[in-house]
């Protein structure tokens, strides 16, 4: 199972989405230091922490299902956990 997301996955958001990622409680971004370290799963998951709903694995499918608006939850999925959390991450990040 591979742990940390790829560059090119990190390199998809901005600085300041890079930022709030790191220091999801601070809504100064700017004040922040970047971290050029790319997040491993645990990290993702204390990310999303409430919002996250369930993990699951169906065969050779990952499920990541969060909190959303209105009451349906999103559903994210990959191969790898890492990509299913990952998307999940993405789309906090640019609501």
């Amino acid at each position: 199972m591979k742990q940390y997301i790829t560059k090119e996955q990190w390199s998809e958001l901005s600085d300041e989405q890079k930022a709030l990622f790191w220091n999801k409680e601070n809504d100064s971004w700017n004040k922040v230091v970047l971290k050029e370290e790319l997040p491993n799963i645990g990290q993702m998951i204390e990310f999303l922490d409430d919002d996250l709903e369930e993990i699951a694995n169906y065969g050779i499918i990952w499920h990541v299902s969060i909190e959303s608006e209105p009451l349906e939850p999103e559903i994210f999925e990959g191969k790898e956990l890492r990509d299913a959390l990952w998307e999940a991450v993405k789309y906090k990040l640019k609501q």
